[in-house]
């Protein structure tokens, strides 16, 4: 199984990404002192694994051969998570290879996951994604699309036992099992998605409907909870960011604070995810990072890659 996730921006340039294909299908090392004897047979895949100057844009149809050739014989999946945010090069690579699959008897699954929130008209993704969306309404036994939708009644009620706490009754029990009616009114408001979800709650915080104590949400009035659900709700995450992003800005009293969050919001904004010290580099202060992170805007990775919701 070849498993790779677009989140991890170390590997959505092709160069990065065909290198580690190459190397797990070839068993060979990504780095190495000096070219060895022993892959003078191998050439074209020394030099594309090895060499500095390789050029790699035109050459994907050759770059396909080796790949189907290092399989031939062999059981592969290829799975790519959030491919929407693969470069060009990648996306050719990965749609000549579905091409070449459907005429040829190899034994390769290849899964393609987008996150549909972050593809746009006029884009290489966007005709990827509209070609694997028609192939799979029109070709059903080699092609296969399925779409993850949000929270069945279930599984958000049970995400939201996980997230909220009343102040007031026994925690044992689930929110959803002793305040039923809010939980189906929240229903109601929200976009069953945890995302939505989640900033949704950041913004009942923020109405003070809920206090936040780490991971946990606490509701002292189910009144209040109520009363700031019955208001007018933002029905796409856009516009609710946008609302939650125009209370945070209110309640900030320096001017220099404001400035600096600004700044900063405004660069993370042009990126789905960029390394922590390129944002310092920048001229991003960590003061606002860390504001921006507690406060829902942004979050900020083990592998310190900061991403902009």
């Amino acid at each position: 199984i070849l498993k790779f996730d677009g989140e991890d921006l170390e590997i959505c340039q092709f160069r990065d990404f065909i290198k580690k294909v190459f190397s797990k299908i070839y068993k060979l090392p990504l780095i190495i002192a000096d070219v060895d004897t022993k892959f003078i047979e191998k050439e074209f895949i020394c030099d594309l694994l090895y060499r500095k100057d390789f050029i790699y844009t035109n050459r994907i149809e050759e770059i396909i051969d080796y790949f189907i050739n290092g399989i031939l014989g062999q059981k592969y999946a290829l799975i790519i998570d959030n491919l929407q945010n693969y470069d060009e090069d990648t996306l050719t690579f990965i749609d000549c290879l579905i091409t070449r699959s459907e005429l040829m008897t190899i034994r390769l699954v290849i899964v393609c996951c987008f996150n549909t929130n972050l593809i746009y008209s006029e884009t290489k993704t966007f005709r990827v994604f509209n070609r694997l969306i028609l192939k799979g309404n029109q070709q059903n036994s080699i092609y296969n699309n399925e779409q993850i939708s949000g929270f069945e009644n279930s599984g958000f009620k049970l995400y939201i036992d996980n997230c909220i706490k009343s102040v007031t009754h026994n925690q044992e029990v689930g929110f959803s099992i002793k305040y039923p009616e809010t939980v189906n009114l929240l229903q109601t408001k929200v976009l069953n998605r945890p995302l939505f979800i989640e900033q949704t709650l950041l913004y009942l915080e923020q109405e003070n409907a809920i206090e936040r104590l780490y991971d946990k949400f606490y509701v002292k009035s189910i009144k209040r909870f109520h009363d700031v659900l019955n208001q007018e709700f933002p029905r796409d995450l856009f516009t609710l960011i946008s609302i939650r992003w125009q209370i945070f800005k209110a309640k900030i009293n320096s001017k220099e604070q404001v400035s600096n969050i600004d700044i900063a919001i405004r660069f993370f904004s042009n990126f789905n995810m960029v390394k922590y010290n390129h944002a310092i580099a920048f001229g991003i202060t960590s003061e606002s990072i860390a504001i921006l992170e507690s406060s829902g805007f942004i979050k900020v990775d083990e592998k310190e890659f900061v991403s902009f919701y």
